[in-house]
């Protein structure tokens, strides 16, 4: 007597046959991914050359967290950037303003106004 997985196996089998059979008769003869695909139908499990992996739900709910932990650090430097590149442009401003200021005193423009201190 066959057991249930050697019946499931034999159904396949056939499967797979009759899909080479059809693809040969039809002059487009079927590749070994092709037929697996057709005969074994997407398994979220298997992972190409390797067979059965991990269980998705185990594995995706690890590596969504990290992804989401990482994802809010990405955001995080990029405030973080755009906050320096802000007083970066003040600086560069103030610096502009105090060799106008220099540039005053140099040529006897500033005299005793101190207001813009």
């Amino acid at each position: 007597m066959i057991s249930g997985k050697g019946l499931i196996h034999l159904q396949r089998l056939a499967n797979l046959e009759r899909a080479r059979d059809e693809g040969i008769a039809s002059g487009n003869p079927l590749t070994g991914e092709e037929l697996s695909r057709i005969v074994l139908k997407p398994n979220k499990r298997h992972i190409k050359g390797f067979g059965t992996g991990p269980r998705p739900s185990s594995y995706s709910s690890k590596y969504d967290a990290k992804c989401l932990t990482q994802e809010q650090q990405i955001q995080e430097l990029r405030a973080e950037i755009e906050e320096l590149k802000k007083k970066d442009e003040e600086r560069d401003q103030e610096i502009a303003n105090l060799k106008i200021l220099v540039a005053q005193l140099m040529n006897g423009g500033g005299g005793n106004n101190h207001s813009s201190w």
